[in-house]
């Protein structure tokens, strides 16, 4: 029998074998015919461009229905109320915040880091100038369509090339599943479709720089690659996971290396310590030589070279070298990839709820790895057979597998398939079967594995959109199972029948599901048929209609939900608020209690239970309620608004103004707060608004505007101003800010409740203004204070009520410097004198002006500085032991950032506290601790009173 010979050609920069095989048959040679791959598929070949269409046509028409819809499910909170959308938002937010716009160093956040998925919706809104569904779910199907069409590359790849009847036939499956109809149809599903796209650019790309000769050019395709790797990944978490597919990839399709070959190879070298030979090697193949082989390359005195090439070498080199190579850089990308990753986490993976993932937090071993196998399964038969397709599969939709039931022979049946597909990949000779049997599970597993919770929790049970990528691979193996089927079958039409039956109904059901997404109503209905057991979907089926204005349905839809989960506390929380509307709080109050009871930092549920306790006129539980969710969520702008009612309804305005003002300054279109607020301050004729620039003035005003006309108001622009603070008195003054038709003039100082506030943050105006005002009162009541009608002590009881007041206005927050306290001193020595009158000197007999010392004699009350530091310490003591959410207390714990300008620094109020205790024995020190003990306190203000200061 003659040896066989082997020749091995090069095209296009990869190795392709092309065997000349002649078999000996009754002493006669046949020559086998040799076709492509595909060849055997009972399908015509379609040119490339009209596969192109086909495929993106089939991906247009599927999910075409989902442009009609809305925002649904999580598109609430990753778009609807997501501020990082907006224009005005800080751009740098996207480096810093979740994908559902929260901070990543939160505790609350999912760490789900995807900048460039937010930013495709960011420009989204901006091109619509909005939040307009439509053209979300536009980009969507037209990503979808890309994706698809470039399919058609990706699956020739991994088939190894020349293969466009397969290719086409896997890219329509892959374009009219309908497992992606949540990621197609569903607009937080963009980040699976942008991670797809750059994931098929980047291997690609890495299957270009094979091609080419290792050096400059390869290392440029491979930094390519791996650049688009990254943007894969920061679009959504498994666009890391092309790296493992390039490497099997290389190794399998490429180098066409069998996996069994390998083990045998890294066997030999780490325990034989034998020679190591080209993985494609084989002892049973002897080497070409001139006298075992009469080929013209042979007989030319080449056979040395063939057997090299044959052996792995090149100019007596191992090939292994660029493999290692590309590995390493692979190997690299992916450790920095995944530690850019975990720096940008805070270094902290993410918390999730056992709602989300019961299997995860399940203590029995058993347990967790039967419902986990469980879950695989499922997600194998969603790909085999999408019938059940339902928006959320968490609480109670798979019930954990505890015991031994029928559905752990659901996961031994899956392993058993995945086995022998396995082991097929390992037994078949090294081929074209065995390369694509293996890049076909290589492409189904590879994308998955971050879902498995293997390498960490995971925040769902089942997600829908997480197999978008998987798909690819499942597609690829249909297509291998039905080339081998029509290899050892001749029924071509039924084959023909069944794919197109099947293309067919995966269509109609791709069409259905994307109605489905449409809106809420009919999503969360649909889940019912697939998850009866899901609280969330009676949840979700409640809360839609009581937004709708069904309350009937939503009070047995939220009864329902906690009836199949007793500890559901968003259905307690909002089942409350319903019953809260229909005046049944008591048993309002028992669902909140339980609520925070279950879960300590719901803020809205503190929220809505002191709304309920306001309701029983239980007034001073239902504050600490609000501030007990205040405290655990600070910039609440409804907790606000809900306390400054609380405080209206006890005639507190001064507390409800303060607390609406949080409101609006934490929400400046909180509207209803704007419109009590004005309603409030309407008699006292003042409104003051703070902004951090003109822009942010103009829109706090323009809110201001509307508010005040909904209601009937209207703002005076002669008496409306706005000052510029700032330290830099050289900065550019614009003179009068212009909003609509109004103008408004810019001052140096105003009043503001009585207070003169001015640009430069002192109360030298102030004081000045209230001695001025002091003598405006002193010069009328003076014939009064002159006259000898009138007991001298009648006269300082009208000084006390009458004038002292005046010029005592607001001084609890004066910070005094040795200049103005004796401006004051002198004020009152002038009053006093007026009282007291003139002194007859004893030796010269002439009358003279009393000296300060014998009108302090006089005066037996404290004297005006005394007065002012005793009310002072007072405030001060109300200041400290405020809570966290009132803005005095802010103000004086609060530090400034930035550097103090050059020069001696400005005496501070706290500066004049410190002082004043200091007079009083105290040395100043941890002043608001000893503020916390009010008799303590209470006599260090009493003893600020009655110093006497020669």
């Amino acid at each position: 029998m003659n040896l066989k010979a082997r020749s091995v050609t090069a095209l296009n920069g990869i190795s392709n074998d092309v065997h000349s095989q002649f078999g000996s048959i009754n002493g006669k040679y046949r020559k086998l015919s040799k076709g492509s791959w595909d060849s055997a598929l009972p399908f015509p070949r379609v040119p490339t461009s009209l596969s192109v269409i086909l495929v993106g046509a089939a991906a247009v028409v599927c999910y075409v229905n989902s442009l009609d819809g809305g925002f649904v499910f999580d598109d609430s909170e990753a778009i609807v109320n997501n501020e990082d959308l907006k224009p005005e938002t800080p751009i740098s937010n996207l480096l810093h915040n979740d994908f559902w716009g929260t901070r990543l160093t939160h505790n609350a956040s999912h760490k789900s880091y995807r900048p460039l998925t937010v930013l495709s919706f960011r420009w989204n809104y901006w091109l619509a100038g909005g939040l307009h569904p439509r053209g979300f779910h536009l980009t969507n199907v037209a990503l979808h369509a890309t994706v698809s069409m470039l399919s058609l590359a990706i699956f020739n790849l991994l088939l190894g090339g020349a293969c466009p009847r397969a290719a086409l036939l896997a890219a329509v499956l892959f374009a009219v599943h309908p497992i992606h109809a949540e990621a197609v149809a569903g607009v937080v599903g963009r980040a699976d479709l942008l991670c797809a796209l750059f994931y098929f650019l980047a291997f690609i790309a890495y299957c270009s720089s094979l091609r080419l000769e290792w050096g400059v050019n390869q290392a440029v395709m491979l930094v390519l690659s791996m650049t688009l790797c990254a943007i894969a990944m920061f679009c959504k978490e498994q666009g890391i996971t092309v790296i493992g597919l390039c490497s099997i990839y290389d190794i399998i399709v490429s180098a066409k290396w069998h996996p069994l070959r390998i083990l045998r190879l890294l066997w030999r070298h780490l325990i034989s310590q034998e020679k190591i030979m080209s993985p494609g090697h084989s002892e049973e193949t002897a080497d070409v030589t001139p006298s075992n082989c009469d080929t013209s390359t042979v007989q030319n005195n080449t056979w040395k070279e063939h057997n090299h090439r044959r052996h792995g070498y090149v100019n007596g080199e191992l090939q292994l070298r660029p493999i290692l190579l590309r590995h390493v850089v692979l190997l690299l990308s992916g450790l920095s990839l995944l530690f850019v990753r975990w720096r940008v986490m805070a270094s902290a993976a993410p918390t999730f709820q056992r709602v989300d993932n019961p299997a995860s937090f399940a203590d029995s071993i058993f347990t967790r790895v039967m419902s986990y196998n469980y879950i695989y399964a499922l997600n194998g038969w969603l790909l085999l057979c999408p019938e059940w397709l339902c928006f959320d599969w968490s609480m109670g939709c798979i019930p954990l597998v505890e015991t031994v039931e029928p559905r752990v022979l659901a996961a031994i049946l899956f392993w058993v398939i995945l086995a022998m597909l396995i082991w097929r990949s390992l037994t078949l000779p090294s081929g074209r079967d065995q390369r694509n049997l293996t890049m076909s599970l290589a492409a189904l597993v590879i994308p998955f594995l971050p879902a498995t919770n293997i390498f960490f929790r995971v925040g769902f049970v089942i997600a829908e959109r997480v197999l978008y990528l998987p798909s690819i691979g499942y597609c690829l193996l249909v297509v291998v199972g039905l080339r081998q089927f029509s290899t050892f079958c001749g029924t071509r039409r039924a084959i023909q029948i069944a794919y197109v039956y099947v293309i067919f109904v995966f269509s109609i059901r791709a069409a259905w599901r994307s109605a489905e997404w449409q809106t809420e109503a009919v999503l969360f209905r649909s889940g019912l048929s697939v998850c009866p057991l899901n609280a969330k979907v009676h949840y979700n089926i409640a809360k839609n209609a009581g937004d709708a204005g069904n309350r009937t349905l939503a009070v047995y839809e939220y009864r329902e939900a906690l009836r199949l989960h007793s500890e559901y506390d968003q259905a307690m929380n909002n089942l409350a608020n319903i019953l809260k509307d229909e005046g049944k709080l008591n048993e309002a109050e028992d669902l909140l209690r339980k609520a925070v009871e279950l879960r300590p930092d719901f803020a809205a549920a503190w929220m809505n239970l002191g709304i309920v306790l306001a309701g029983l006129k239980r007034h001073s539980e239902a504050e600490s309620s609000y501030f007990t969710a205040l405290a655990y969520r600070k910039k609440y702008p409804d907790c606000y608004y809900n306390l400054g009612n609380l405080y209206l309804d006890q005639q507190r305005y001064e507390d409800a103004y303060r607390a609406w003002r949080n409101a609006t300054t934490l929400k400046p279109t909180h509207t209803v707060a704007w419109s009590n607020m004005i309603i409030m301050l309407d008699s006292i004729d003042d409104v003051n608004m703070l902004g951090e620039n003109p822009q942010t003035i103009r829109g706090n005003v323009g809110i201001l505007l509307e508010a005040s006309k909904a209601i009937g108001l209207e703002v005076n622009p002669e008496k409306t101003k706005y000052m510029i603070m700032s330290r830099d008195q050289n900065i550019v003054r614009n003179g009068t800010i212009k909003i609509g038709d109004l103008s408004f003039e810019e001052v140096e100082k105003f009043k503001y409740l009585g207070a003169t506030v001015t640009n430069i943050n002192g109360t030298r105006e102030e004081i000045k203004h209230t001695i001025n005002m002091g003598n405006a009162c002193y010069y009328s009541v003076e014939k009064l204070l002159s006259s000898s009608l009138l007991s001298k002590n009648l006269k300082v009881r009208i000084y006390k009520t009458v004038i002292l007041p005046v010029v005592l206005y607001g001084c609890e927050t004066w910070t005094l410097s040795l200049r103005e306290e004796q401006r004051l001193r002198v004020f009152e020595n002038k009053v006093l004198r007026k009282i007291f009158g003139a002194k007859r000197d004893e030796v010269t007999g002439e009358w003279r002006k009393l000296h300060n010392t014998e009108l302090h004699a006089l005066y037996s009350s404290p004297d005006i500085i005394r007065t002012i530091k005793s009310r002072r310490l007072r405030w001060a003591g109300h200041v400290a032991r405020m809570g966290e959410s009132r803005n005095a207390y802010r103000v004086l714990v609060g530090r400034p950032e930035g550097k103090r300008p050059l020069g001696r620094p400005k005496r501070r109020w706290e500066d004049n506290i410190k002082m004043d205790l200091r007079e009083v024995g105290y040395d100043g020190r941890d002043w608001s601790n000893l503020a916390q003990d009010r008799d303590q306190w209470r006599a260090y203000v009493r003893a600020a009173m009655n110093l006497r200061v020669p």
